[in-house]
C-alpha cells in the first residue's frame, strides 16, 4: 500500500521508516558528541575561573604576608573579587593545600578538578568545614560590605546573610554541632540542641555553654575580639581554646 503525498510523488511507509532509521543513526552519533562538547566547554569554563582567582590569591599572599589564607572569602573581604568565586557550571570550590609556589594553595572544584588523594575532602559548607574555616570567611564578607558600602549589613531575617552574599537557607543548618549567625557588627555562633561549647575566658575560667542555656559567642566587628554571651570586657574569650561536645 502507498500513500499519496502530493501530485509530484510520495513516499511509502517503509520508505519514511527507512529516514526515520538513518536520522536515528545520525542521532546516536550526535547527541553523545554534543554532550561531550558541552561538558568539555562547562570544564574549560571552570580551569579559566579557577586559573584567575588562583592568580588573585598568589596576589593576595604577596600582599599579606603575614596573614594565612584559608578562605576564598578573603579576597573579596580585602577587595580583590567582588563576590566569593566559585565554579560557574554547578560545582563546589575549595582550597587545596600545594606544596608548589611557597605552599600556595590552589583552588579544586568537586565537579571538574578534585585531588584523587584522601587528604581534601568536599567542604561542608560554601564557606569550608570548620569553626576557624567559616568564621574567618564570614568575617571577611561582612568587613568587605562593610568597606564598599560604609555601612554594616542588615541584621534580621534572611538579610542577615544575602547582605553578604550567603544563602539563608544552606545556614538554616547547624555545621558540626554549631550555628552561624551574622548580625551587622556581630557573628553569632551557638551550639545546636545536644551540643556543648566549651571556651575559656582570658581570665581563665572555663566556660560550659550547652545549648539548653540559649548563649552564643560573638565576634565583634568593632574590636576583632570574641565573648560569651554578650559584648563585655569580663566575657572575652579565648578563641583558641573553643571545642564542641555532643551532650
Amino acid at each position: 500500500m502507498r500513500y499519496d503525498m502530493g501530485k509530484s510523488g510520495g513516499f511509502s511507509v517503509v520508505e519514511l521508516l527507512v529516514v526515520l532509521a538513518i536520522f536515528g543513526v545520525f542521532a546516536s552519533f550526535a547527541i553523545p558528541q554534543y554532550l561531550i562538547y558541552i561538558e568539555t566547554a562547562q570544564a574549560t569554563a571552570c580551569l579559566v575561573e579557577r586559573g584567575q582567582t588562583n592568580r588573585m590569591i598568589i596576589a593576595y599572599m604577596s600582599d599579606h604576608q603575614d596573614t594565612a589564607f584559608n578562605s576564598l572569602a578573603q579576597l573579596v573581604g580585602d577587595g580583590y573579587v567582588e563576590e566569593v568565586p566559585n565554579c560557574p557550571h554547578g560545582g563546589q570550590w575549595v582550597l587545596v593545600p600545594s606544596s608548589d609556589n611557597n605552599g600556595t594553595p590552589v583552588v579544586g572544584c568537586s565537579i571538574h578538578f578534585w585531588p584523587e588523594d584522601d587528604v581534601v575532602s568536599e567542604p561542608l559548607t560554601s564557606l569550608g568545614s570548620t569553626f576557624d574555616e567559616i568564621t574567618k570567611a564570614m568575617i571577611a564578607l561582612i568587613n568587605g560590605y562593610y568597606e564598599d558600602s560604609g555601612r554594616y549589613p542588615r541584621s534580621w531575617g534572611s538579610k542577615a546573610f544575602t547582605d553578604i552574599g550567603l544563602d539563608p537557607e544552606e545556614w538554616g543548618e547547624a555545621v558540626e554541632g554549631l550555628e552561624y549567625t551574622p548580625r551587622g557588627k556581630r557573628l553569632g555562633v551557638s551550639p545546636a540542641d545536644g551540643y556543648t561549647i566549651n571556651v575559656t575566658l582570658t581570665n581563665g575560667q572555663e566556660m560550659e555553654l550547652p545549648a539548653s542555656r540559649n548563649w552564643s559567642i560573638w565576634y565583634s566587628m568593632e574590636d576583632g575580639n570574641w565573648y560569651y554571651k554578650n559584648i563585655n570586657d569580663k566575657n572575652q574569650v579565648d578563641i583558641s581554646t573553643l571545642t564542641v561536645t555532643a551532650d
